[in-house]
């Protein structure tokens, strides 16, 4: 039963021209759309990133860079 209407899902974006990335995307945006705004609070600061640069001489650590 599960298998069957898989199949079906999987039918309808096809259909419609898409492929699973964009269908997935699709639904991802909408789904963001639905949430209350402290969970879209959370949400926003998982998408930043940070890098930490180190510089090296002789086998010591002279500078560390932070990125954002």
């Amino acid at each position: 039963m599960f298998y069957s209407t898989l199949i079906r899902m999987v039918q309808f974006w096809r259909i419609a021209g898409l492929s699973y990335t964009q269908f997935s995307r699709i639904c991802a945006k909408h789904l963001q759309g639905l949430l209350k705004p402290e969970f879209k609070e959370l949400l926003a600061k998982r998408g930043e990133s940070m890098s930490k640069i180190h510089r090296w001489q002789d086998g010591r650590m002279i500078k560390e860079e932070i990125k954002k």
